[in-house]
């Protein structure tokens, strides 16, 4: 089965994904301000106004699976020891202080319970997979977390939670996770200094239930895209013997 990152890959063109996104959410944007009613729920500081600012926003960089910096690597792994019960400083003299933080002060404020790091999940109904980061109790209920490595959030972000949920759902039918958070961690470049960044700390996003499925639905469209484009259409002859047509002269 494809990874989960693997199937977001396939939407490089901004184009092609605001047009899930309006055939799998329709009324959920406006086509004339292209205002996104699902995001701004999400970041209700930051305001869409424009589909030139909403795939701006999403879509900064194009590779969806490229390796995290040197520094947010660390970060992700300072919270990977954290919550595995490894001891790691807290105090400032961490570099990864300001990053990791937000996210370890949020899990005291809550009953945090981690209950899986690292888990392979699997979904046989769909045909794909991938690594969750971390399945956690969170108040009790069963919660995906994924980490992510980036200075803004992204709609692909919120469909690989949601996609990850699907796949461990299907195979743990009585341990059923129904909630899903981001922790997110900046990102900072080689020549970068944490204080060049405009948004240095974490945060915490929470993904509402009544969203899952409309954003499980725009997952689903785009792996049968992935489909098509990786294991059906992938040559001229496939094409044809698709459409049942003889090579012609």
């Amino acid at each position: 089965y494809p990874r989960i990152t693997a199937v977001l890959d396939t939407i490089a063109s901004w184009g092609l994904i605001n047009w899930l996104i309006r055939k799998a959410s329709p009324c959920k944007m406006c086509a004339k301000c292209g205002n996104c009613e699902i995001l701004n729920k999400f970041r209700p500081n930051a305001k869409i106004t424009s589909p030139l600012e909403f795939s701006c926003l999403l879509f900064e960089g194009k590779t969806i699976g490229e390796v995290a910096a040197d520094y947010g690597s660390g970060a992700h792994d300072q919270l990977f020891h954290y919550f595995s019960g490894h001891e790691i400083d807290l105090t400032p003299a961490n570099p990864f202080h300001i990053s990791i933080s937000p996210v370890i002060e949020w899990s005291k404020t809550v009953k945090f319970e981690p209950v899986q790091i690292e888990q392979q999940v699997i979904s046989n109904k769909y045909g794909f997979g991938g690594h969750l980061d971390m399945l956690a109790k969170v108040n009790g209920v069963l919660s995906v977390i994924d980490w992510k490595t980036s200075n803004e959030i992204r709609w692909t972000y919120l469909l690989q939670s949601i996609a990850y949920k699907q796949a461990w759902n299907e195979s743990h039918p009585a341990e059923q996770a129904t909630e899903c958070y981001i922790f997110r961690l900046p990102k900072l470049k080689a020549d970068q200094k944490i204080e060049d960044l405009k948004d240095p700390k974490g945060e915490v996003l929470y993904i509402p239930p009544d969203k899952h499925e409309e954003l499980l639905n725009v997952f689903l469209m785009i792996l049968s895209v992935y489909t098509m484009d990786k294991k059906v259409l992938t040559t001229p002859k496939k094409i044809r013997e698709w459409l049942s047509l003889q090579k012609g002269g």
